[in-house]
């Protein structure tokens, strides 16, 4: 299974990304750092 997790290189999220990548494939998005750079605050 694919998973995104959204602040997945902070504290919390990196250890929730470390045991998710156990037995499924992980995408990271995130403000300035991951496979994918978001910023929630914007609408678009």
């Amino acid at each position: 299974m694919k998973i995104l997790v959204i602040g997945g290189n902070g504290t919390i999220g990196s250890n929730v990304v470390k045991r998710l990548r156990e037995k499924h494939s992980v995408v990271i998005a995130g403000r300035s750092a991951g496979d994918y750079q978001i910023d929630m605050t914007q609408e678009e």
